[in-house]
Formats: C-alpha cells, structure tokens, sequence
C-alpha cells in the first residue's frame, strides 16, 4: 500500500500512540492498582460505565487473542510436514489457549517470567535478522519514497497501528509494579522507543529484499 514509506507509516503509528500513552501513564501512576481502563472509569464515571467499559475491553481483547491465536497457529504450521494438513492451523491455536490459559491460572510472577524469557529470544532472534539484513541493504529499493501518496502512508500507518497497541496493557497490572511512580513511564517509554526503533529497522532491511514480481 505505502512502497518504501512503510518505515514512515510505522513511525506515524507509533507517534499515534503516543498522547494515549501518556494519559494511561498519568492514571496509572494516580491510581496504581490492577484493572487498568475499568478501574479507571470505574473510579471516575461510577461502576455502570466501568462495566461498558470492562464488557467492552473484554470483548476487544477477545477478538485480539483470536487473532494473535491464528497467526501463530499459521505460523507454526510452517515447521510441520504438509502430510498434517491446512487446518492443523486451527489444532495449534487452541492448544495455544489451554498453555497460555493455564500459564495465567499460575499467576502474574509466572507469566512475567516466560513474558521475560519470550521478549528476551524474540530481540535476540530481531537483532540477528537486523544484523544479517544489514550488509544487504540496497538504496535502489527506496527510489520513488513517496510514489505512493500521504493517502497510503496514513492508510497503512492505521493497519500497522495494531503493531503498537499491546505497549499500554501493562497498566492493567500496574498494582503488581514496584514503584510505579517511576518504573511505569520508564517502561513504557522505553518499550514504544524500542518498537519503533525495531519496527523501522526491521521493515528497512525487508523492504531492501522485496519479493519477486508475480
């Protein structure tokens, strides 16, 4: 949709998220207790709008996880055989369900755990992919940066936003955070610095490896 301003819509995304960043920071660090927006509005518009609110956030997050679900189902299936079949897609995800259910059944000290350990082999496996795709990089695949007009780039900024939008969840436990008057924006603003940062790069070194025409 956006050609070689994909790094730009990406950049545009994140700065989207910025002003929603900072209100959710400013709650947060008020009211440090777990629950996030439905706490929020709880406190503030009483408990009927905090529950719209909470039903509603349900509801978006259950619709997420479904999708996030079948993407990993679809993107593990690669590593099987073709003999399994198209649909072990749909096997793999709810598996997905009952591990990922169970891990939170233990506890938020054992999710953050693998949380951690997870984040911590997903930079290692970025930085490689950035690392090697750097020697390659071929200033000929950015030619014609904005062929594809602002319409485009601000279109494929609001698809990638979704990229981004996990960063603020980590208010909903911010009961379970120790100082959060300085931990709370330290890490947020790290986190969206290093998405950003790590969604650019990556989609440079990608773009410079377009696939062939069909």
């Amino acid at each position: 949709m956006a050609g070689p301003a994909v790094i730009l819509a990406y950049f545009i995304a994140g700065l989207l998220l910025i002003p929603p960043m900072l209100s959710k920071i400013e709650l947060g660090t008020a009211m440090p207790r777990s629950g996030g927006a439905y706490y929020f509005l709880d406190r503030s518009l009483g408990p009927m709008i905090g529950t719209i609110g909470g039903l509603g956030i349900w509801l978006a997050l259950l619709l997420k996880t479904a999708f996030a679900l079948v993407g990993m189902g679809a993107y593990m299936q690669l590593f099987l055989p073709e003999s399994f079949g198209e649909s072990m897609y749909t096997v793999i995800a709810l598996g997905l369900v009952v591990f990922f259910g169970g891990l939170n059944i233990l506890g938020a000290k054992k999710t953050i755990a693998f949380q951690i350990g997870l984040v911590f082999v997903l930079l290692l496996l970025l930085s490689w992919f950035l690392v090697a795709g750097s020697f390659t990089v071929r200033a000929v695949n950015f030619h014609g940066f904005f062929d594809s007009g602002f319409d485009s780039i601000f279109a494929t900024a609001g698809l990638v936003f979704i990229s981004y939008v996990g960063v603020t969840k980590v208010i909903s436990v911010a009961g379970e955070i120790d100082n959060p008057e300085r931990n709370l924006p330290l890490g947020l603003f790290l986190a969206i610095g290093i998405a950003i940062t790590a969604g650019g790069c990556k989609t440079i070194v990608t773009r410079s490896h377009p696939p062939p025409p069909a």
